[in-house]
């Protein structure tokens, strides 16, 4: 879905206050790389560089081919290859002010994207931390999904003080994470698994205990015009309304409990001591969010709406 000129900064600057709405924690892709990015794509600061403007139909979140414009760009800045002289737009402005508004857009992306990251298509980011009685490595692999929706896997490895190698993790005596590829392969193959059955894998290629996995995503991003879920009335559709998604198995959890309304649970077995909890929070504007709690009040009696 390709959305007309005049649509692209109004649903750019809807989706950002969404996202500011919602407030997501650390469990789910930084904040900043959400803002960072979004404002890349609003044409009121970028222009026409990163168009054109396509959305996911189903999900209605930006699609990967607009996304992945402001990757490129970042790429660039950050390798280098481009840079931008803002003396420039003063000069063309005389003569060509259609040219002089691209060189303001390539000004501005350029100063953006020097000091601030945006949302990686791929990444794999690890810790450690010393505790009395344990070492804990914290892993984060974020990706944008190829229906648009931004997702972090968290997951959280301990074992026994003083061990510093996790089989496919190692931690360094300055405390420094090494973490073999082939972990990241299997993270970046079986992304879409279900969490506890991602869990085991991650279990059986690691030493120790992975004590928590997490889930999280931001969207889908429902407005009129997308294509609604099954299940989901037409007038949970008629405004703007941005999701955040959470599914987290550990052993600090202390029972199951399912607060989604729009995905089942899996229904999998947990290692014992461990329990499971899905939660799903919802941005609105406007009379929307009635019909959102109408919607899902027969699933989740206490569903959880912000206004932006």
């Amino acid at each position: 879905m390709i959305l007309p000129e005049g649509r692209v900064g109004p649903y750019v600057r809807a989706l950002r206050a969404a996202v500011h709405a919602l407030a997501p924690h650390s469990d789910y892709p930084p904040m900043s790389e959400m803002e960072a990015h979004l404002t890349a794509l609003d044409p009121g600061f970028s222009g026409d560089l990163l168009a054109p403007a396509e959305v996911d139909p189903q999900t209605g979140m930006p699609a990967w081919p607009w996304m992945e414009r402001a990757i490129a760009e970042y790429r660039l800045v950050q390798d280098g290859t481009v840079a931008a002289d803002p003396s420039m737009v003063a000069r063309a402005e005389k003569v060509d002010p259609e040219l002089a508004a691209r060189l303001k857009g390539r000004v501005n992306l350029y100063n953006l994207m020097s000091t601030r990251g945006v949302l990686p298509s791929l990444r794999l980011q690890s810790r450690a931390r010393r505790l009395r009685h344990a070492t804990e490595v914290l892993l984060n692999y974020d990706r944008i999904r190829p229906d648009g929706l931004w997702e972090r896997l968290h997951f959280l490895l301990s074992t026994a003080e003083g061990n510093l190698d996790l089989g496919c993790v190692r931690v360094e005596s300055s405390g420094q994470v090494h973490v073999d590829a082939g972990l990241q392969h299997l993270l970046s193959r079986h992304a879409s698994t279900p969490l506890a059955s991602l869990h085991a894998q991650i279990s059986g290629v690691t030493i120790g205990v992975v004590r928590r996995a997490a889930r999280s995503t931001v969207g889908p991003f429902w407005f009129p015009g997308i294509q609604p879920p099954p299940g989901v009335p037409p007038q949970a559709l008629a405004g703007l309304t941005l999701h955040a998604s959470t599914q987290v198995i550990g052993d600090e959890v202390v029972r199951s409990v399912d607060h989604d309304p729009l995905v089942q649970a899996e229904g999998l077995a947990l290692p014992p001591g461990f329990h499971e909890v899905r939660s799903r929070r919802f941005a609105c504007r406007g009379a929307v969010g009635a019909s959102i709690r109408d919607w899902a009040h027969p699933t989740v009696a206490d569903i959880e709406v912000v206004a932006f």
